[in-house]
C-alpha cells in the first residue's frame, strides 16, 4: 500500500494536480471572510456540542448531525492550536479540495494520465464550487463523501466502502438521496452482485444510525430532518436559480453534454445517471436553492473531461503535426479562460457580497454593554457568530431562527416572543433600510411590538454589499430584575 501511494506522489501528473489544488486553496484564502450564512448557525452548533448540549434534545437542526459533529471536531482542534474561529471556514475549502483529489483517482481509471488532471481542474474551477466553497452549508461535505463512494464503487470495486461513504453522504445532508440513486441504477444494471452489496452497507449504516438517533430523540429527531422538509413550500425561484447556474457554468455544461455526441456513450453512463436522477429531484422539489447544484458539478466534470478525451483522439489520429498542435493551442486557451473568467468574476462580483465587515465592532458593543450571563437572539445567518465572537449564549437556544421554520409551523413568532420576554439582553436582525434610514423591512421573528415595547435600537450596522438586506440592527431589551445584566 505504501509503494502504491510513493508510486502516486512520484508521478508528473500528482504534482500538477497539487499545483492546480495549490492555485484554488490560494484564491480561496485570500478571500476568506465572515459571511451573512446559514453556515454561521453550525458554527454555534459545533460550539454547543463541546459543552455538551445535543442536537434535537436542546436546539434544534434540520439536519442530520455528521456536519456539525465534523465542524465541533475542526473547532475543537482550533482551540486547542490556539487559532481563531475564521478558521473554520476552511472546511469547505478542504472538502473541496478532497473531492477534486477522488475525482483525479476516479478520472485516471477511464482516461488517460494528462487527462485525468483535466476533471478535478473543471471542478475547482467551476464558478459554482469556487462560490459556493465560501459558505459552511453542508454542501461540499456531502459532496466529497459521495465522490469518495464513487471512488470506492468505480475504482476499487470495493462497494461495502462504498456504501458507507454513500451513508456518510446522506447523514451530512439528505437531498443527496438522488445522486445515491443514480448509483444505485448504474449498479442494478452494471453488476447485481455488487449492487447487493452496496445497498446492504449504506441500508444497514443509514438506517441503523436513524434508528439510534430516533430512539435517542424520538420525535424531536423525525419532526425537524424529515417532517421539517415536507413542510416547506417554494423558496427562491427555480427559474432564476438555474439561469444563475447555466449563465455562470455554461462551458462546463456544454463539455458536458458535447458526450451527447460522441460513441462509447456507457463508459460514462454512471456519472450520466447521477445527473438525470438529481436534476428530475431539483425539478420536482419544491425548496431549491443555488448551493444544491453543486452536487451535480462532480459528475458535469467527469463528462466534460471524458468529452475532451474523445475530441482529442479526432486530431491526434490525423497524420498532420498542424492538427495536434491545434487541438493543444485550443485546450490551453480554454482551460486558461475557464481560469481567468471564473477566477475574475468570482473575486469581483461575489467574494465580497455579504461579508460581514463589522463583526468586531457589533461584538465589542454587546460584551462591554452586558455582563457575560447576557443572551442575544436575532437573525439566523448573524446572531449565532455575533454569540460566539462576543462569548455570549443565544436565548432558549433558539440558534436556527430560518424563516421556514415560522412559515412550515414548526415554531410561532408570538410563541417564542413570550418565550424570549424579560430573558432576552440583545437582538439582532437583519434589515432593509432606505437612503432615509427608515426600516422597510426586517426578519420576522421576534414580533414587533415587543422591540417596540421592551427594546430600543441601539445601533444599525450598514452592510455595503449583499444580495438581499443592507442593515442589521442590534436592539437592547429590558430583561427580569432576576435576571438582569
Amino acid at each position: 500500500m505504501l509503494k502504491k501511494i510513493l508510486s502516486k506522489i512520484k508521478s508528473k501528473e500528482f504534482w500538477i494536480f497539487v499545483l492546480v489544488a495549490f492555485s484554488f486553496v490560494l484564491i480561496k484564502v485570500f478571500q476568506i471572510k465572515f459571511k451573512f450564512s446559514d453556515g454561521n448557525i453550525y458554527f454555534y452548533m459545533g460550539d454547543a456540542l463541546l459543552r455538551g448540549e445535543l442536537p434535537y434534545a436542546d436546539f434544534f437542526l434540520a439536519s442530520p448531525p455528521l456536519q456539525v459533529l465534523v465542524i465541533s471536531g475542526f473547532l475543537g482542534v482550533i482551540r486547542l492550536l490556539g487559532l481563531k474561529l475564521i478558521f473554520l471556514k476552511l472546511v469547505p475549502i478542504i472538502a473541496s479540495v478532497i473531492s477534486a483529489f477522488f475525482l483525479y483517482l476516479i478520472s485516471k481509471k477511464i482516461l488517460p494520465a494528462f487527462y485525468s488532471l483535466i476533471t478535478p481542474f473543471l471542478y475547482l474551477f467551476s464558478f459554482s464550487v469556487l462560490t459556493t466553497s465560501d459558505y459552511s452549508s453542508g454542501v461540499h461535505l456531502t459532496t466529497m463523501f459521495f465522490v469518495i463512494s464513487l471512488y470506492f464503487v468505480v475504482n476499487k470495486k470495493k462497494p461495502l466502502w462504498g456504501g458507507v461513504f454513500s451513508a456518510l453522504a446522506l447523514l451530512t445532508r439528505l437531498y443527496v438521496a438522488p445522486a445515491i440513486l443514480g448509483l444505485l441504477i448504474y449498479l442494478l444494471l452494471k453488476d447485481r452482485k455488487n449492487f447487493l452489496r452496496f445497498s446492504l452497507s449504506l441500508g444497514l449504516i443509514f438506517v441503523s444510525i436513524n434508528l439510534v438517533l430516533l430512539g435517542f430523540f424520538g420525535a424531536d429527531y423525525f419532526e425537524s430532518v424529515y417532517r421539517y422538509h415536507l413542510l416547506k413550500s417554494e423558496g427562491l425561484s427555480k427559474t432564476k436559480v438555474l439561469a444563475f447556474f447555466v449563465n455562470w457554468d455554461l462551458i462546463l455544461l456544454i463539455l458536458a453534454g458535447g458526450v451527447l455526441f460522441l460513441k462509447r456513450k456507457k463508459e460514462v453512463l454512471l456519472p450520466s445517471l447521477v445527473i438525470l436522477t438529481t436534476a428530475l429531484f431539483f425539478i420536482t422539489y419544491s425548496d431549491i436553492y443555488y448551493l444544491y447544484l453543486v452536487l451535480l458539478i462532480p459528475a458535469l466534470s467527469l463528462l466534460a473531461g471524458w468529452t475532451i478525451y474523445r475530441s482529442s483522439q479526432y486530431f491526434f489520429t490525423r497524420n498532420s503535426n498542424v492538427f495536434k498542435l491545434c487541438f493543444v493551442f485550443l485546450l490551453t486557451a480554454l482551460l486558461i479562460f475557464i481560469f481567468s473568467y471564473n477566477t475574475a468574476f468570482y473575486i469581483k462580483d461575489h467574494a465580497s457580497v455579504a461579508n460581514i465587515t463589522f463583526l468586531d465592532d457589533i461584538s465589542k458593543e454587546i460584551e462591554e454593554g452586558s455582563k457575560p450571563e447576557a443572551r442575544v437572539y436575532g437573525s439566523f445567518d448573524i446572531a449565532p457568530l455575533v454569540a460566539l465572537e462576543s462569548n455570549r449564549r443565544i436565548a432558549g437556544n433558539f440558534i436556527d431562527t430560518n424563516r421556514k421554520t415560522f412559515l412550515t409551523g414548526m415554531y410561532d413568532v408570538h410563541k417564542r416572543t413570550q418565550a424570549l420576554e424579560g430573558k432576552v439582553k440583545f437582538v439582532i436582525l437583519r434589515a432593509t433600510v432606505n437612503n432615509q434610514g427608515q426600516v422597510i423591512k426586517m426578519d420576522n421573528i421576534i414580533e414587533k411590538s415587543f422591540l417596540d415595547k421592551k427594546c430600543k435600537l441601539k445601533n444599525t450596522y450598514y452592510t455595503t454589499k449583499d444580495y438581499t438586506q443592507n442593515a442589521t440592527l442590534l436592539f437592547e431589551c429590558s430583561i427580569n430584575n432576576s435576571n438582569r445584566n
